[in-house]
């Protein structure tokens, strides 16, 4: 078959279309949504006082799983930091949502769900628990008391005479 000029502009113009909307299409597919994660924030106390050590790590856990690791500080002045937690420890914490792209986890947070804060260096859970919903929420904590250190070693036992 013998192609024209006007047949092979034609053929090129259709292939070239053909491969922009296959590459857009496929960006399109891997292009993040609106962000629909969680971030709740706000004081922590213990016993009434900032925690010690000030700077820690918080965990998320939703549905049992960690979905989301933050960090505490101290709040010092500056734009948009009210007044009454200036000098007292404050936390912030991304807690993912269910799903598969990059800034999601499958099997955590869907609107609704529990959500329980855990600051292992202070052994504490929050006594306060928050629903996951998307956007960021202000909950002041206070941290229930400190989780016992156990130890469990093997036992042996004697089934049979001597």
């Amino acid at each position: 078959m013998k192609l024209t000029a006007r047949r092979m502009s034609a053929f090129s113009l259709g292939g070239a279309v053909l491969l922009v909307t296959a590459f857009s299409t496929s960006a399109a597919a891997q292009a993040p949504g609106p962000p629909d994660f969680y971030w709740p924030y706000g004081l922590v106390q213990a016993d009434g006082a900032n925690l010690a050590p000030v700077v820690q790590p918080v965990v998320a856990y939703v549905n049992g799983k960690v979905c989301g690791r933050g960090q505490t500080l101290v709040a010092t002045a500056g734009d948009n930091v009210p007044a009454g937690d200036i000098g007292k420890t404050v936390y912030k914490i991304d807690i993912k949502a269910d799903g598969t792209r990059v800034d999601q986890s499958p099997g955590c947070g869907k609107t609704g769900d529990g959500v329980t804060l855990y600051f292992p260096a202070s052994r504490r859970f929050a006594l306060q628990t928050a629903a996951f919903h998307q956007g960021g929420e202000r909950i002041d904590l206070t941290l229930g008391p400190a989780l016992q250190y156990r130890a469990i070693g093997p036992a042996a036992a004697r089934d049979s005479g001597p």
